[in-house]
């Protein structure tokens, strides 16, 4: 893929798909996990000695309840929002679809989400989520979670993500897009590009963590309303995503 040619090509925007993963932490705690899935509370321990040389239970905890999210051995999909721009025949002008999948079985999620996908042989992904860039999304979540539901039926333009580079995978990295080329380690958050950009947004953005602690905090009071904002969040996140390439690509 070129990405000049992709992103810059004013006609290219309408072969985009635009997508957003929202998880949240399997089980809301490390004793949680601990009681659920042992052998994983030993890995999680053994992974945050080698990477943070914490070994106290306060902090372990502390580290589940912020960094377990980043994994997908640790965390869960509750919903993927999804939208696409095409040309409004009846009013004439550039208009868009947005719509979500939400839910509690992650299999009906991914496999809903898929099929999307497959009927839509030649889309380009376009994705950024928190601080995942699209080959992590696609990667370790899409697929892995994908794996752990027993589904063996993946997108083709899912698949040939798993063994491209970023810029040869067919997909839009809006995070890639974002460094033009430049060398940056750290990726900035979607929120602080869209701000920069004075895209409009109806939420403020929550981080990965801050939204599974939410979810977690509220899921079992408040269920309808705490999927709802979740939705909320996903749906915004990929409005952003149809704004910036669109901003981008009138440079």
């Amino acid at each position: 893929m070129n990405y000049n040619s992709d992103i810059f090509n004013k006609a290219a925007i309408y072969d985009m798909l635009f997508f957003n993963v929202k998880t949240v932490l399997e089980y809301a705690t490390l004793d949680e996990l601990e009681t659920n899935k042992p052998d994983m509370y030993e890995n999680w321990k053994i992974l945050m000695a080698e990477k943070y040389n914490s070994s106290t239970s306060t902090t372990m905890a502390n580290l589940y309840a912020e960094y377990a999210i980043n994994y997908p051995e640790y965390s869960k999909i509750i919903t993927i929002s999804y939208g696409k721009i095409y040309m409004n025949d009846v009013q004439g002008k550039v208009d868009r679809i947005l719509k979500k999948i939400t839910g509690f079985d992650e299999a009906i999620i991914l496999e809903t989400f898929f099929d999307v996908v497959n009927n839509m042989p030649d889309v380009t992904l376009v994705s950024f989520n928190g601080n995942k860039d699209i080959q992590t999304i696609v990667k370790r979540f899409l697929y892995r979670r994908a794996e752990v539901n027993t589904i063996k039926t993946l997108p083709t333009v899912i698949k040939k993500a798993l063994n491209a580079k970023p810029w040869e995978s067919g997909n839009i990295d809006i995070n890639y897009v974002w460094k033009f080329n430049a060398y940056e380690a750290n990726l900035p958050a979607i929120s602080v590009m869209s701000d920069f950009l004075g895209l409009k947004k109806n939420t403020e953005l929550m981080t990965d963590a801050e939204l599974s602690r939410y979810y977690w905090n509220n899921i079992d009071e408040k269920t309808d309303e705490t999927l709802k904002f979740v939705e909320l969040q996903s749906i915004n996140n990929t409005n952003l995503l149809i704004q910036f390439i669109n901003e981008i690509r009138n440079i």
